[in-house]
């Protein structure tokens, strides 16, 4: 892994740390989620293309050059975190009508956290 790709992931890898600890809806708002504060997504995908607005935009963009260069891509062989452990928590957020920060919530944060750190080995 490069230089950039193993920062990116670092930065990803303190991101999902903060996520893991947050304790209110409020703490993972004020974190973020999404393409838009992911450092991969911003090392592999908008620093490639500065009209791109983010990786759920891909389907369609004639300009899209997927996510070459990013580890999340290489293991999987797919675009936008696909076949990741953060798909289960864009279903887990669009799906839920109980409290927001939960046993299921920690459970996939940790669980994506997990995924990143295993990048590193």
């Amino acid at each position: 892994m490069d230089e950039k790709a193993a920062t990116a992931l670092q930065l990803s890898i303190e991101h999902w740390e903060r996520l893991t600890k947050c304790t209110t809806y409020d703490e993972v708002v004020f974190e973020g989620l999404g393409s838009a504060v992911c450092a991969l997504c911003d090392a592999f995908v908008f620093e490639a293309d500065d009209d791109f607005i983010g990786c759920a935009d891909f389907i369609g963009y004639a300009d899209f050059i997927g996510c070459a260069g990013c580890p999340v891509s290489a293991h999987t062989g797919q675009v936008s975190c696909s076949d990741t452990p953060y798909y289960k928590i864009e279903s887990y957020i669009n799906d839920s009508s109980g409290p927001f920060i939960s046993d299921e919530w920690c459970k996939l944060a940790t669980a994506e956290l997990d995924f990143l750190k295993g990048l590193r080995e």
